[in-house]
């Protein structure tokens, strides 16, 4: 799929050859405005290497869940990118995104997955999946705004938990 993700080239705010903040029009504003907003996003993220970096880009774009050739993966959201959750635990590579989230969240493991579950804030049980893969969708669009426990059973028997956010 080509484009990978997207900016605004029409009414785009640049810094003007004078230093004054200008809007302008064109493709030409677009691809500097990624490219920086990329950039800062490796300084604040420096461990990742640059596929990992375009990945992370794209899982928190506009267009994730359809991406297609008009817009790609749409436009980047460079702040949920940013704050994108990522859990090292017991040498467990466990990451769960878009997080917030308000319809989707995705989960990849480094171990096999047999459960999702996610939890209310007063404890009660509103989705549950079966898998037996390393990466797995949660469907959150239907569930109220708030803050959820994500509990994460691997086929070794593992039970890891994590917060996300439903926006």
């Amino acid at each position: 799929i080509k484009p990978d993700v997207c900016a605004m080239g029409v009414n785009t705010t640049f810094a003007s050859s004078g230093g004054l903040a200008v809007n302008g029009n064109g493709t030409s504003f677009s691809s500097p405005l990624i490219a920086g907003s990329a950039a800062c996003l490796w300084q604040g993220k420096s461990n990742l290497n640059n596929i990992q970096l375009l990945n992370l880009i794209k899982q928190n774009s506009s267009n994730t869940n359809n991406p297609d050739n008009n817009i790609g993966w749409g436009i980047p959201n460079f702040c949920n990118t940013l704050t994108s959750v990522q859990e090292w635990i017991k040498g467990k590579n466990i990451r769960i995104f878009p997080n917030p989230s308000s319809h989707v969240f995705y989960i990849e493991s480094s171990d096999l997955i047999k459960q999702v579950s996610m939890i209310n804030i007063l404890g009660n049980k509103v989705f549950e999946k079966s898998t037996d893969n390393f990466s797995c969708k949660i469907d959150a669009q239907y569930l109220a705004n708030g803050i959820y426990f994500v509990a994460i059973e691997l086929k070794n028997g593992e039970i890891f938990y994590l917060k996300v956010l439903k926006e």
